[in-house]
């Protein structure tokens, strides 16, 4: 069994997330490429399912913690949605944003809980610049009307 696999199953035993019960039939798969193609074509297919906007924060984190870029996978599907589906999506996640607890650590503001596909501790400049960037939105101009 690849090293991947065992990782996965040494991890702490816990309330399976939606994500964990569709992926947790793969570990079957004796084959380390055919699992990792399989895996990841099945969380692709789980975000376009969930439509990005309703995947969890314990499924963003489920995800990063299976090694991928969410970042990345975030790149692959929000661009291609209509400009009015990703600005919406955009106001969706800077409202959820201003329910996380915010603190300071050496200057920076950081966020002090995991949020969607952000762990705790991201600086909250990067997630603004994440949210321009993956949305093709302004910050300020679209999402604080200034």
């Amino acid at each position: 069994m690849g090293i991947l696999k065992n990782i996965i199953i040494e991890r702490e035993v816990k309330e399976m997330t939606e994500l964990e019960r569709i992926l947790k039939p793969l570990m079957e798969i004796a084959d380390d490429e055919t699992f990792c193609t399989t895996e990841y074509e099945a969380i692709k297919e789980y975000i376009e399912e969930k439509d990005f906007i309703n995947v969890t924060t314990e499924d963003w984190q489920e995800i990063a913690a299976r090694g991928y870029d969410v970042g990345w996978l975030i790149e692959c599907y929000v661009p291609y949605l209509p400009k009015e589906k990703k600005l919406n999506m955009a106001k969706q996640i800077w409202d959820e944003l201003g329910d996380i607890p915010i603190i300071e650590i050496d200057f920076d503001l950081v966020i002090d809980a995991n949020f969607r596909c952000w762990s705790k501790g991201s600086v909250v400049i990067g997630i603004w610049q994440d949210i321009e960037h993956w949305f093709g939105v302004s910050v300020a101009v679209d999402l604080m009307n200034m």
